[in-house]
């Protein structure tokens, strides 16, 4: 891995210069492009399965007691659990959401016709759990009345989907782990997820499930960046969570219309060192450079360099 220095950056999650940038750039796209939705949005956590599928690490739990799925008290799952869990989160996950929008797409179209134009998920964010494996944080659709239909029948299926999956014995739930990582066989209604947190934002002293965008841009922006302050995290030490790249997506639709997006906050900041320094434009297209001058424009904080 390079050296990150002024001339080069790393664009590390862990690192002191660039990670808390990484951070910024997160919660502003998260941010900007929910309020551009408009609407409420649903928070729910999709976890990894208990300690029967992801048995606890002995070295680590030894002494301190019973632990709740969720991994308090400093307790971790077995590195090599989940090492091979979080290989083919990423897959499996995508099978689930793939499987649970067909299922509410299917049943608006037989309620209100062919013609209907299908909500969509607003935005996904990845991050790591304290004890070591890949957990997922959705911002649903619910706008409209149409949009709370669909993302009610989502969040049923994938419910459904790993409760079913939880009443497969352990052994037979870790085979099939294994199989789909080493020989990449998928088996059809299996997804290997253990838990849904409905309203995820309890946790925060709120009893609603749905929020504006500001709360649900907070929330989703700083599981985003668990980074923030443990720069050398001794979770990422071991390189457990393997298998995941992107941490976070926002809908097209949104992004589209928002030009906000991680590339373009990027280009952003380079265009304001250019003109800060007095330097050459970029060789960018025109609708290129109209997108990112918006930002510098109309960003947050208006008198603040970006």
């Amino acid at each position: 891995m390079a050296a990150c220095d002024s001339t080069r950056r790393c664009r590390r999650w862990q690192c002191e210069h660039c990670g808390p940038i990484r951070s910024g750039d997160e919660y502003r796209k998260l941010l900007e492009n929910l309020i551009a939705y408009g609407g409420n949005v649903v928070l729910v956590a999709i976890t990894a399965p208990g300690a029967s599928v992801l048995p606890w690490d002995p070295d680590v739990c030894s002494g301190l007691g019973p632990h709740r799925h969720t991994g308090v008290l400093g307790c971790r799952v077995d590195r090599s659990a989940a090492y091979r869990w979080n290989a083919t989160a990423s897959a499996r996950y995508g099978r689930l959401m793939e499987a649970a929008q067909l299922y509410a797409d299917r049943l608006l179209r037989r309620t209100l016709g062919p013609k209907v134009r299908l909500p969509r998920r607003v935005a996904v964010v990845w991050s790591e759990q304290k004890r070591g494996v890949w957990h997922v944080h959705e911002a649903l659709p619910a706008g409209t009345e149409v949009e709370r239909i669909w993302t009610r029948q989502v969040v049923r299926y994938v419910d459904a989907m790993v409760r079913r999956d939880s009443r497969r014995p352990a052994t037979e739930a870790r085979t099939l782990l294994d199989l789909e990582r080493e020989l990449g066989v998928v088996t059809r209604g299996f997804y290997g997820w253990g838990f849904v947190d409905r309203n995820p934002l309890r946790h925060l002293g709120s009893s609603g499930r749905e929020g504006g965008a500001s709360k649900a841009a907070a929330y989703l922006a700083r599981n985003a960046a668990r980074y923030l302050g443990q720069n050398a995290d001794a979770a990422l030490e071991g390189n457990e969570l393997n298998g995941r790249t992107l941490r976070s997506y926002v809908s097209r639709r949104l992004t589209m219309e928002t030009g906000v997006t991680i590339r373009n906050l990027r280009r952003a900041r380079h265009l304001y060192v250019l003109i800060r320094e007095s330097l050459p434009l970029p060789e960018w297209t025109v609708a290129d450079l109209e997108a990112v001058w918006r930002l510098l424009a109309y960003s947050p904080g208006a008198a603040r360099a970006p």
